[in-house]
């Protein structure tokens, strides 16, 4: 069978670890399907690796094994799209190499192969995260099905992680900005009766604090010639830095005044009766991978 589309090249491949190997190539775009086919009958292990390059007319790589042990050592190092594996196989079978393969948390498709007599079986593997299963003989419609289920799935959990990095980017970079205007309105009670309960419950309000105003000489000057990605990344490594220095005795929150110049604003609270924070503060150094402003901190 041909789909329209695709660009695809069949070559001849040595061995790996003593398993004959044949690999094809499928080019949807960019997309390559990687397929793994365990078996312990050699001969049906050849037969389901013909079956796929004749069905798939050489659009996919294929790696045949006869030992799941192989297999599991192979797909630690390589990865792999689809396994399709038979169920029964002496040393390792196929359920303990689903078990293996679901530990590693790729998001690899595990197909199982069985006989009628081990049906029931095979369904109940479902649950353990087996995407589908496959009788004995097989079905070639019901085999090519099954693929192009894999595949669409596979392909939409790519598109779906690319959208959600993308989104973890997009908040990585908005989060911390919403969070300093918040905390800007804080301190000036400017802030809803819901708004201040999302900060309050951030830091322990309600016990003995204090308010540290520090004042980072130069840094407004400084910012103003600096790359956007290189100023926010230094005010998050100064209010981390000062977290840091405060958590074992403190709850704190930091944040850069959008009122004073150069001015950093820190709220601290007891974790502890009998902390000093002057002392802490006083015994502090800024980390030296800070950059040098004109006046100093």
């Amino acid at each position: 069978m041909v789909f329209p589309g695709y660009l695809c090249y069949t070559e001849k491949m040595g061995s790996f670890g003593g398993t004959e190997q044949l690999q094809t190539v499928r080019k949807e775009g960019n997309v390559m399907w990687r397929i793994m086919v365990i078996d312990d009958e050699a001969r049906q292990c050849r037969g389901l690796r013909n079956i796929l390059l004749k069905e798939f007319q050489g659009e996919v790589e294929v790696w045949a094994f006869t030992t799941a042990a192989e297999a599991l050592d192979f797909f630690r190092e390589k990865g792999a799209d689809i396994i399709i594996t038979d169920i029964c196989m002496p040393e390792m079978d196929g359920l303990q190499l689903l078990e293996a393969v679901e530990k590693e948390g790729s998001g690899v498709k595990v197909i199982l192969l069985t006989g009628y007599a081990e049906f029931e079986y095979a369904r109940k593997a479902l649950t353990l995260g087996a995407m589908d299963y496959l009788l004995k003989p097989l079905n070639p419609d019901r085999m090519h099905a099954v693929l192009e289920k894999a595949f669409q799935e596979i392909s939409e959990e790519r598109v779906l992680a690319g959208q959600k990095e993308s989104m973890q980017r997009q908040l990585d970079i908005a989060l911390p900005v919403y969070m300093e205007q918040q905390l800007n309105q804080w301190v000036y009670g400017r802030l809803s009766a819901a708004d201040r309960h999302e900060i309050e419950e951030i830091i322990a309000c309600g016990r003995p604090g204090h308010v540290v105003v520090t004042r980072l000489r130069g840094f407004q000057d400084w910012g103003r010639k600096a790359e956007k990605e290189l100023l926010e990344d230094t005010k998050y490594r100064i209010k981390w830095w000062m977290k840091e220095l405060l958590q074992r005795e403190y709850h704190s929150i930091s944040f850069f005044s959008y009122v004073l110049p150069e001015t950093f604003v820190t709220v601290i609270t007891e974790k502890r009766t009998g902390a000093n924070a002057v002392k802490l503060l006083e015994r502090s150094v800024p980390a030296e991978s800070f950059p040098v402003f004109s006046g100093g901190v």
